[in-house]
C-alpha cells in the first residue's frame, strides 16, 4: 500500500514487480480534485485479505481481495 504518488491506482504484479500496489490518493477533500483524498482500509482472516480504497465519504473507488499463497 502507498500514497506516495498521490494518483490512486491498482498496479498489478508483473514478471518484473511481482508484487501488486494499491496507490491511495492525494492531498485535496474536493472529491473533483485531480488529487482527491483517499484511504485505505484493510481486513484480514484466514481466507483472505481485503483492500478497500475509500473516499472520504467511504465510497469504494477500488477493492483487492487476496487469497493466501498455499503451502
Amino acid at each position: 500500500m502507498s500514497g506516495h504518488t498521490h494518483e490512486p491506482a491498482w498496479l498489478e504484479p508483473t514478471t518484473e514487480f511481482p508484487y501488486g500496489q494499491l496507490v491511495s490518493g492525494g492531498p485535496d477533500a474536493e472529491p473533483a480534485s485531480d488529487q482527491p483524498a483517499l484511504w485505505i482500509e484493510g481486513a484480514a482472516s484466514a481466507s483472505e485479505l481485503v483492500l478497500t480504497l475509500r473516499s472520504l465519504a467511504g465510497d469504494v473507488v477500488h477493492e483487492i481481495r487476496l487469497e493466501p499463497l498455499s503451502a
